[in-house]
């Protein structure tokens, strides 16, 4: 499984699985797994944008409507 890591809100850095990646709009999308605790995971997504070095940037959602369509494929991942 394909790892994503970033820098929290607190400066440090987090690990987490990516367990899907769709297309929408155009755009580029990644739903990733956050522990929250031993028995938990929160289930998120972020935008891939591809930069001219060859590297990966994520950012947070900022279509509407994308979120949307996101916020159904999280659901669809959490009842299976």
């Amino acid at each position: 499984m394909d790892k994503l890591e970033f820098i929290n809100e607190n400066g440090e850095e987090v690990s987490a699985d990516i367990v899907f990646q769709t297309n929408l709009n155009g755009r580029d999308y990644v739903i990733y797994a956050l522990d929250k605790d031993e028995e938990n995971v929160d289930l998120l997504a972020a935008r891939m944008i591809n930069n001219p070095d060859g590297t990966v940037s994520y950012v947070d959602l900022d279509e509407y409507d994308d979120k949307q369509q996101l916020n159904g494929i999280i659901q669809s991942l959490i009842e299976e």
